[in-house]
């Protein structure tokens, strides 16, 4: 099924062009959103580390900075319902489409798409105000977020950031170009899942293949002949 999707998906196309002279780029931070009240800011809970379940038990996912930065899978780390109520009473819970970013110990920027998790200090939420004459789109924002934070690396030339991610330069881009570029986004996103469940697929393959030829169980013998197809 995956192989069939990704067979039939279309080339994707980004249909990006120099931009003319004459329709120079406006540039916005996050400060700036935050000030025009485009975006709600949400602080990270301390959560005790013995709180913190990594066996996949617990009943909400926690998004630590382990997670953001991607050097951890999401769902690595969850929480005790009623660890969560009777020790962390003032908690909230994310909603779909919050960006959660972190500067330590490096920048990362994830949408959550789904809500429902609990974010881990030094990790924080920029949370979209859907009632803004300009809404914010998650997506675009946390691409240009993980862009301008790596121009900056590379400028400065220190391997942790020093500017705040609410001083990041960033183009606020008008809502039609915002609103191609979340599309790409999205089907770039579509592309990268089906990509990783085929190499999931594949993994699954090579093991158990050399499983079952190390165990005895299995024997290789000749494909099948593929005839080719009476419209070619």
């Amino acid at each position: 099924e995956t192989r069939s999707a990704l067979d039939h998906t279309p080339t994707i196309r980004a249909n990006a062009v120099l931009r003319p002279d004459d329709q120079p780029t406006r540039r916005t931070t996050v400060a700036r959103l935050l000030k025009d009240r485009r975006l709600r800011r949400l602080p990270g809970h301390r959560i005790a580390a013995e709180h913190l379940l990594t066996d996949g038990g617990g009943h909400y996912t926690v998004l630590t900075p382990a997670e953001i930065t991607g050097s951890a899978p999401v769902d690595s780390h969850r929480i005790d319902r009623a660890v969560l109520l009777n020790t962390y009473e003032h908690a909230y819970f994310t909603e779909p489409g919050d960006i959660v970013v972190t500067a330590t110990p490096s920048f990362g920027a994830y949408v959550d798409d789904e809500g429902l998790s609990v974010v881990a200090f030094s990790a924080r939420v920029l949370r979209v105000r859907s009632d803004a004459e300009h809404p914010v789109r998650p997506r675009v924002l946390a691409a240009l977020l993980r862009s301008a934070a790596t121009e900056h690396r590379r400028v400065s030339g220190a391997v942790r950031s020093a500017r705040r991610i609410e001083d990041l330069l960033i183009p606020d881009l008008p809502g039609d170009e915002a609103e191609r570029y979340d599309t790409l986004l999205a089907d770039i996103a579509r592309r990268t899942a089906l990509l990783r469940q085929h190499a999931a697929a594949l993994d699954d393959l090579t093991s158990l293949t050399a499983a079952g030829l190390v165990d005895g169980t299995l024997t290789l013998t000749e494909p099948p002949l593929v005839r080719p197809s009476s419209d070619s």
